[in-house]
């Protein structure tokens, strides 16, 4: 849940300036993610694992990608709000804000490792396999 904080140079009493007479003794709800929200924002193509945006941030990590503070500022960031009866995995799910020109540069990285993963003759690796199903994720997300 968002907190409000005192923005800098303001008034101490800034945050009466929230309170209203018109809602004097009005207990207001507090909003919390319900089930079927929280499913159909987990299946959006711009919502990625904990694990997807690790495993990214590893890979280009690895090759010296500029693209890696992307991901590491999505995962700074608070997750998608479990439901209070979530009883799914643990895993946390981000919303993803990247330009296009930026996941098409993380889609070249991942593509690029992706081939050269795969041995002469043709067969695909386990490695391969990683960097593939990155790959589709990123795709999914341009689409």
């Amino acid at each position: 849940m968002e907190q409000l904080t005192r923005p800098a140079n303001s008034p101490a009493s800034w945050l009466d300036s929230f309170h209203s007479p018109l809602l004097a003794g009005v207990m207001l709800p507090v909003i919390t993610m319900d089930t079927e929200t929280y499913k159909s924002m987990c299946s959006r193509r711009d919502t990625f694992s904990r694990g997807a945006l690790e495993q990214t941030l590893a890979v280009l990590k690895s090759v010296c990608s500029c693209k890696a503070v992307c991901i590491e500022e999505t995962l700074a960031m608070p997750p998608i709000e479990k439901p209070e009866r979530h009883v799914g995995g643990k895993t946390d799910f981000f919303i993803v804000r990247v330009s296009i020109e930026t996941a098409d540069a993380i889609i070249q990285e991942l593509g690029t490792l992706e081939a050269n993963a795969v041995i002469q003759d043709g067969q695909t690796t386990n490695l391969a396999n990683q960097y593939g199903a990155l790959l589709d994720l990123w795709l999914s997300y341009t689409d």
